[in-house]
């Protein structure tokens, strides 16, 4: 080996010794931080992420003046240096999270605290439906980016114990910042923002707001988040409280998502009836929680008789007709294409029904296969796992939604309803779209799907375990010494 050569080793492998100590230290920095400050690291995640989002949309540069006719080119940051800040933001999390999961081993927390059913189910969602079909799939192979949530969400797992409220609070105000921002973009760079449609439910309003996000389906379900975040817990003030809302129902129906607005009826009303079953049962006391509920179900009582009114005045039939004849109807009842992606999933399923194709599914040499370059899933989350990861894979994803709505019933006392508008926005979503899918830990879904799990996470740990009469009736037979003993065990 000459001279030049060994220089050129040298210095290369100084450069790596150098990054593998600046890791080392830099991670021991970020335990100490995460031992220091256990809620601002978990905290920290959610405008690490938007940021990320934000920066990679901007420096891609897109044009959705064509996105209606070449959607599969408006994917945000690929092949340019979008690429590398998600690469840095994702070791950063990463990072971070595996710091907290030290801390939180160290320190020795959440001694006595539940919610491991939900960590649990979301474990099995993983392994069925990234691991098993990756060994036994008709197109086997590991994706590395779909196990990076392990180390994400059980990092959430383990700040069960923090302060739910300032972990919330920021997550908040950075979808605020989002929704912000997406509206300046409008005006600002509408090139980059609003996509030009010939569908629009609004009239007057030829565009969806796709803002500073990967998509305006993307946006819509983090204005709906950023509501039931707030009923979840209320900012201070009349006057902040009513920007807050405002500025994300009119994202929301800038977007024209209808999947998001169909969630927000659904999720919003199951709110507000929870809320008036509490308001029945405890009594109306004027306060603005009980006002709420009483406002949403009137104005759904008002929507709803409106309709029957015009149904019964118009002519349905015609209508109708007119409707299913049009572009619009047309794209109503095929889904917007989803119908011909959903055969895809069905036939790959049918390959393979234990395992599915593989986790591979939907990536661009598959796209490029079957002749869908928009098809960047299966655009409903039972076929995604369904076609991707087989009968197992579907019954790992059933098990996960099951834990998380029995979660989110089991903790709507505590939350007043807004767990259960939180599982509805999830579970309404799996319908059109497939909000569990991880192809980055850098999206909108991956953020929402993390706030969702770390709220009702928080809430699960609270709930006191449950002492069955037989068990009383077992322990009032025995011994003073041991009653004693087992009801000091249950107060522990």
């Amino acid at each position: 080996m000459s001279s030049v050569a060994v220089l050129y080793v040298s210095i290369y492998a100084a450069v790596i010794l150098g990054l593998l100590i600046f890791m080392v230290v830099g991670f021991g920095f970020a335990v100490d931080l995460a031992t220091r400050a256990r809620t601002l690291v978990i905290a920290s995640l959610f405008p690490i992420i938007c940021v990320a989002v934000i920066g990679a949309t901007v420096l891609s540069m897109r044009n959705l003046t064509f996105a209606d006719i070449a959607i599969e080119f408006m994917a945000a940051g690929a092949g340019s240096a979008g690429g590398w800040l998600s690469r840095i933001t994702t070791l950063g999390v990463l990072g971070l999270c595996a710091a907290r999961l030290v801390a939180n081993w160290v320190g020795n927390e959440n001694i006595g605290l539940g919610g491991v059913a939900l960590l649990f189910g979301f474990l099995l969602f993983v392994v069925t439906n990234s691991l098993t079909n990756a060994a036994f799939g008709t197109e086997g192979g590991l994706v590395h980016q779909h196990l990076y949530p392990l180390i994400v969400f059980t990092a959430l797992y383990a700040a069960r114990g923090s302060d739910a409220v300032q972990v919330v609070q920021t997550a908040k105000w950075t979808l605020v910042f989002v929704m912000a921002l997406s509206l300046v973009a409008a005006v600002v760079a509408p090139n980059l923002s609003l996509q030009p449609t010939t569908h629009s439910f609004i009239p007057g309003f030829h565009f969806r707001l796709w803002g500073v996000v990967s998509h305006a389906n993307a946006l819509a379900p983090l204005a709906l988040l950023l509501v039931l975040l707030d009923l979840y817990t209320p900012s201070q003030g009349v006057a902040r409280r009513g920007f807050l809302w405002s500025l994300a129902l009119l994202v929301l129906l800038l977007t024209q998502s209808k999947t998001a607005l169909g969630a927000a009826v659904l999720s919003l009303g199951s709110v507000a009836a929870y809320r008036f079953r509490m308001v029945l049962a405890d009594g109306f006391s004027g306060r603005r929680d009980n006002v709420f509920p009483i406002a949403v179900l009137a104005l759904l009582g008002l929507g709803t008789c409106t309709l029957f009114i015009l149904f019964l005045w118009g002519d349905p039939l015609h209508a109708l007709e007119r409707f299913t004849t049009s572009k619009r109807g047309a794209s109503f009842l095929n889904l917007s294409g989803r119908d011909v992606i959903w055969e895809v999933a069905l036939r790959e399923w049918y390959r393979n029904p234990l395992f599915g194709f593989g986790p591979t599914m939907w990536d661009p040499e598959f796209r490029q296969s079957i002749g869908l370059a928009f098809a960047f899933s299966a655009h409903n989350q039972f076929l995604q796992s369904l076609g991707a990861g087989g009968l197992v894979g579907l019954t790992g994803l059933l098990v996960y939604l099951g834990l998380m709505g029995r979660t989110a019933f089991k903790t709507a006392r505590a939350t007043k309803g807004a767990s259960l508008g939180l599982f509805v926005l999830v579970a309404v979503r799996c319908v059109t779209e497939a909000p569990f899918t991880v192809n980055t830990l850098l999206n909108s879904d991956v953020m929402t799907h993390m706030i969702i799990f770390f709220v009702l996470t928080v809430e699960a740990s609270k709930l006191k375990p449950q002492v069955s009469t037989a068990k009383l009736v077992t322990s009032a037979g025995r011994s003073p010494e041991l009653t004693m003993s087992h009801h000091g065990a249950l107060d522990g």
